[in-house]
């Protein structure tokens, strides 16, 4: 249980950082009058929210989202709508102007993917309501030769207004972040570059020297290092753990919680999370390029998941397209597998030029009957992606006060929120009793 003399330190500004922060003062302002109300502070490199673009959580944080866009305006202020989902398998065919794109008429043996060029096409007569594409298929054996029409979207669909929904991403952070504010979070824009434990001293190992100058590792003692005026002085911190920033005051604090995505394993250079190994969080940062566009006519709402066949980029393309409620198109791939990150910038991620382009050809491609301008063109985020495939959500065992909250690939939107409310749990109220998190622990394999 937190106390009022408490202060939360938070690193990271994305999705899950902004939902742990404003789930935690929410939850403490239910608790604690203003003036008694333990610190909550969020630290972030750059601006909350720059790098946005496990079943039992994925079907929480889809709950979680609908009550949070009912109680905050979800609709309006960050574009929460139901949607149809699709999922569309696409032969590659050579780019050739619009008007020459013909839809192809082929179908897989299990009947369940579209093959069709022209997975998206305009509302007819302007129409919110989403309506099925159609395809001409062959004749069937002894069948007389005649255009026939078939729905293809009938088979593909994965996900439907009952149980898909989308946001903006961006602006459900800084939503959230608003609120959080409101409540008495405080912001602050700095870099961390350690995690200092003032309580704590490394042991000092003393061992006899033999008069060959070789060690005696059988006989060796530890010795506990005496109070210098050093140590001394920093005996006097109240707060078990001091984060160090490269900009500002340091911030003394009881409890840190480390969910800067892709840069988690920055953590492993910090004093106090010493206990914590490469192995117990593997996690990279996986490019992905993407572009926002906007249609000549408006779409329907929906989303289209679609693999392209027949490409030199490692055997296939997959994109995802999506249609969102300011009439504009998020188009993302190019998926690329980054051994080493860039700088801690998450404002100014490394993009390809090759993959820009080869993504904007899909669309063109994929979406023959659209005229896009593309409005943001040459964008880059990186996925935090475990490689295991289930994010870490979890306090660092044997260390107290300090938690990790990272690794959910490209499904940290839906789970953003879940995870948020999870370790506010954790901090406030010292368990989780929302979500049972044994799935999510640091040491589950190590």
């Amino acid at each position: 249980m937190s106390n009022s003399n408490e202060t939360i330190v938070i690193v990271g500004g994305g999705i899950v950082g902004v939902s742990t922060a404003f789930f935690t003062v929410k939850s403490l302002a239910e608790k604690y009058p203003a003036e008694q109300r333990p610190s909550v502070v969020l630290l972030e490199q750059c601006e909350p929210g720059c790098s946005a673009s496990g079943k039992q959580l994925a079907e929480f944080g889809y709950d979680l989202h609908a009550k949070l866009a009912r109680e905050y305006n979800g609709p309006e202020r960050w574009g929460y709508r139901p949607l149809d989902t699709y999922c569309a398998e696409i032969d590659r065919i050579p780019v050739t102007p619009a008007k020459q794109h013909k839809t192809t008429n082929k179908r897989t043996e299990a009947e369940n993917m579209v093959t069709s060029i022209e997975v998206i096409a305009a509302k007819p007569q302007q129409s919110l309501v989403a309506t099925p594409m159609h395809y001409s298929g062959p004749p069937s054996p002894g069948e007389e030769h005649q255009d026939r029409t078939h729905s293809s979207f009938d088979n593909a669909c994965v996900g439907n207004m009952a149980n898909t929904a989308q946001v903006d991403p961006l602006k459900l952070t800084r939503t959230l972040l608003s609120e959080a504010k409101a409540l008495g979070l405080q912001i602050v824009k700095a870099k961390v570059i350690d995690v200092e434990e003032p309580g704590y001293r490394p042991p000092i190992l003393e061992f006899p020297i033999s008069s060959q100058s070789r060690l005696a590792t059988d006989e060796f003692s530890i010795v506990e290092p005496a109070n210098t005026p050093d140590s001394t002085r920093r005996a006097s911190v109240v707060k078990p753990y001091l984060v160090k920033v490269d900009q500002g005051e340091d911030i003394p604090a009881d409890k840190i919680v480390v969910a800067c995505g892709a840069w988690v394993t920055s953590c492993l250079r910090w004093q106090a999370f010493r206990e914590v190994s490469a192995s117990q969080i593997p996690i990279q940062g996986l490019r992905a390029h993407y572009l926002i566009a906007k249609p000549s006519e408006p779409l329907p709402a929906q989303a289209v998941f679609a693999e392209i066949n027949g490409t030199v980029y490692n055997g296939e393309d997959a994109i995802e397209i999506y249609s969102r409620m300011d009439g504009s198109v998020f188009v993302c791939g190019e998926a690329l597998d980054d051994p080493e990150m860039p700088p801690h910038n998450p404002f100014e991620p490394v993009w390809s030029k090759r993959a820009t382009n080869r993504l904007k050809q899909i669309v063109n491609d994929v979406s023959p009957s659209l005229s896009f301008d593309v409005i943001n063109y040459g964008l880059a985020c990186h996925l935090p992606v475990h490689a295991k495939g289930i994010p870490v959500i979890s306090p660092v065992p044997d260390a107290k006060g300090l938690f990790i909250a990272a690794g959910h690939g490209c499904w940290g939107i839906l789970n953003g929120p879940a995870t948020g409310l999870a370790m506010s749990e954790l901090l406030v109220d010292g368990k989780c009793t929302t979500l049972d998190l044994t799935n999510f622990r640091l040491n589950r394999w190590y």
